[in-house]
């Protein structure tokens, strides 16, 4: 899809994207909101595209890169697949160059699409995303693509403890 003068795409995570992952990734601005070590381990966007593969194969997330002019960009993800429930989680993270671009709306939006259009719809009665409520251009991504807020809750020692005392929103689709 063209947006303006940017050509946008989403294709399923490959092995081969993990260079691409590792790059982005290990930028410090991106880890103050994402639950991955800080600093991003060397090797970790191997590990992030190896994940997204098995999770595929099994069924228990699908995950997408996401590129702008053919660049890797990020990647989203319906991932947290609960069948009993019949929920799942949306996330989504995009290299500090791509923010503020309307790069994140737009997958964000493709994501939701896919899942609607998806037999995981037959699956998936909801769909939810928890945002730092700090991160205000994730919080108007989720709710321009149809999210509604649904509760707020102050983060743990989970995680080292990275989280603890931030405030986070937690949101349904």
């Amino acid at each position: 899809m063209q947006r303006g003068t940017i050509r946008l795409g989403l294709r399923p995570t490959e092995l081969f994207d993990a260079p691409a992952i590792q790059r982005l990734a290990v930028d410090p601005q991106i880890s103050r909101f994402i639950y991955w070590d800080d600093p991003f381990p060397s090797g970790g966007g191997k590990g992030l595209a190896l994940a997204a593969v098995r999770c595929r194969h099994e069924g228990r997330a699908f995950t997408f890169s996401i590129f702008v002019n053919r660049r890797f960009a990020g990647m989203a993800s319906i991932d947290r697949i609960d069948h009993r429930s019949r929920s799942g989680h949306l996330f989504y993270w995009l290299g500090v160059p791509y923010w503020n671009r309307g790069v994140g709306s737009w997958a964000v939006g493709q994501l939701v699409q896919w899942a609607e259009q998806q037999t995981c719809k037959r699956h998936l009665a909801v769909l939810y995303a928890n945002c730092l409520g700090e991160n205000k251009p994730s919080l108007r991504v989720l709710k321009n693509n149809g999210f509604d807020e649904i509760s707020r809750f102050v983060g743990s020692g989970d995680h080292g403890g990275k989280f603890a005392g931030r405030r986070w929103v937690r949101f349904s689709r």
